[in-house]
């Protein structure tokens, strides 16, 4: 029993020196939607946002019955840096039962956004987490061509529950 705790203390001690960071979409701290805790909903790998002109559109829909929810996208760059900070006034969005809403990385002349992310650079290869006060809210993904209607091109990125992956 001895050995199995000093070798769980050097575990602890190599991780502690090793200089890893927490960040990310797992492990960053959540923010307050409408005053209550927000919960890690969804998480969506490869977002980019090119202020020439590739935008990543989030679009989340209430499945709730009955009440209103709150929801929010934070945007992460390469390396797990939180790029954007949701306020009451600034991403805390939200949903009455049935409603969608738009959210971008950018204007895109394609959809009329309810709420851009602002002060975003450029991203590429970053990641977000969709987070909510409720698991009822359902969310698909894409990356476009920001200023064009139609879009040249437009792709889906893949949203994982949380951080489970289907097939996981």
């Amino acid at each position: 029993m001895k050995s199995i705790e000093k070798i769980l203390t050097l575990i602890t001690v190599n991780f502690l020196l090793s200089g890893i960071a927490l960040a990310g979409p797992v492990d960053s701290p959540l923010p307050l939607l409408n005053g209550k805790k927000a919960k890690h909903i969804f998480t969506v790998p490869g977002v980019r946002n090119d202020l020439d002109n590739v935008a990543t559109t989030f679009m989340c829909t209430s499945m709730e019955k009955t009440k209103g929810l709150h929801f929010g996208v934070e945007i992460f760059n390469h390396n797990g840096v939180l790029q954007n900070v949701i306020t009451p006034t600034s991403g805390d969005i939200s949903l009455n039962p049935g409603q969608t809403r738009i959210v971008s990385t950018q204007a895109t002349v394609l959809f009329l956004e309810d709420h851009v992310i602002p002060n975003l650079g450029n991203i590429s290869g970053g990641s977000a987490r969709i987070v909510s006060i409720s698991k009822k809210v359902k969310c698909t993904v894409l990356m476009l061509d920001s200023e064009n209607n139609p879009p040249t091109s437009m792709a889906p990125l893949q949203v994982i529950k949380k951080y489970k992956q289907q097939g996981d």
